[in-house]
């Protein structure tokens, strides 16, 4: 499971690198993230868990995808949660990048 964590953060460091591009177009009211700020998305299936779907421009200027998981009873539930922000049964917002790990 810590592998999957990393596997995430990783996603987050290489798009966080791809572009400083930040224009925030304010939405009723709220902030969204444009595209280049965005690692993806997160929704909240019935049960509470917790689907990540991610993506990550690759080396060769591909694109990786990743899909992930995390039911409340897994370790790393809180920690995605928080991070996700706020999100509810069946909703979907946007992820935004992890900050870097050193």
């Amino acid at each position: 499971m810590k592998m999957l964590l990393s596997l995430i953060i990783g996603l987050s460091l290489m798009i966080a690198g791809c572009g400083s591009h930040s224009d925030v177009s304010p939405s009723r009211g709220k902030k969204q993230m444009n595209e280049e700020e965005s690692i993806g998305v997160a929704t909240m299936k019935e049960d509470g868990t917790i689907v990540l779907r991610l993506r990550a421009k690759t080396s060769d200027g591909g694109l990786d995808e990743g899909y992930f998981e995390y039911p409340p009873d897994h370790k790393d539930y809180e920690k995605i949660k928080q991070h996700v922000g706020l999100l509810g049964l069946g909703r979907t917002v946007s992820v935004k990048p992890w900050p870097d790990v050193k």
